[in-house]
């Protein structure tokens, strides 16, 4: 059965205590943290999760790229930070790392006939992913790749093509993250969506009260039993985080 994780900065609270306590007041059994400072704030969020019983779901990466970048520096640097990142997933305990290979145009060359920079890009993530999944697994971890609508990437802005690299590594440690809010974009029916990569889904996160049902019942078909987290893009953007939850659970996807 899935279970439920809140975004930490969707949540109110003056102190990340105060946010953590909001999320188990609503029956949340996790927490998605954002890879910012982590370092600092270990001693605050171990506290916080002692005092609530609160598990850290995952950690959300966020807009940081350059994996993908044309300067092997910046590339480095990059591959740096995602696996402090995934450092910091295992020193909490959580599933994994979620990540965006690449925001905005591609920096990579076209090279067509012999490749596309499309087809440039691919090649190098899944160079990456040969090494990147082996420090994940060796961490208990894993690394779940994201694919974001088109206006935010110019590269994997598919969940299918998310799914096609992680089915080309055909590793334990590499699967994906959805998001009905990008899905929806997408203009597609969600819940098929979801049952056409279910095979790679590590991951799932829930932009709004859409077909719940509908994708309930994909989940179940696919045997999911991951984290459901609440996605902060919501597009009615409500927050009303008690009725939000409530419709979680009358739809049993929690």
């Amino acid at each position: 059965m899935p279970r439920l994780a809140l975004c930490e900065d969707l949540l109110p609270g003056q102190s990340l205590l105060e946010r953590f306590q909001q999320a188990a007041d609503l029956g949340a059994a996790g927490i998605e943290l954002v890879a910012d400072d982590l370092d600092a704030r270990m001693e605050q969020i171990v506290e916080a999760m002692a005092a609530t019983g609160l598990e850290i779901a995952t950690v959300d990466h966020g807009r940081r790229d350059g994996i993908l970048d044309n300067d092997p520096d910046v590339r480095e640097r990059a591959l740096a930070e995602l696996r402090q990142s995934v450092c910091d997933a295992a020193d909490f305990g959580a599933s994994g790392v979620v990540f965006t290979p690449q925001f905005g145009p591609l920096r990579l060359p076209d090279l067509t006939p012999f490749l596309s920079a499309d087809g440039v890009a691919a090649e190098l993530l899944l160079s990456h992913l040969r090494t990147l999944e082996d420090y994940a697994a060796a961490m208990g971890v894993k690394l779940f790749i994201r694919s974001r609508r088109r206006e935010e990437c110019a590269f994997l802005h598919r969940l299918t093509e998310a799914a096609a690299v992680a089915r080309k590594r055909n590793h334990p440690a590499i699967r994906i993250a959805a998001s009905t809010y990008d899905l929806l974009d997408e203009g597609g029916d969600v819940p098929v969506a979801i049952g056409d990569t279910g095979d790679m889904l590590g991951h799932l996160y829930v932009a709004d009260r859409f077909d719940l049902a509908g994708i309930s019942t994909a989940l179940e078909a696919t045997g999911y039993d991951g984290w459901i987290t609440l996605e902060r893009r919501t597009p009615n953007a409500d927050h009303d985080l008690p009725a939000w939850v409530a419709s979680l659970r009358a739809s049993g996807l929690i």
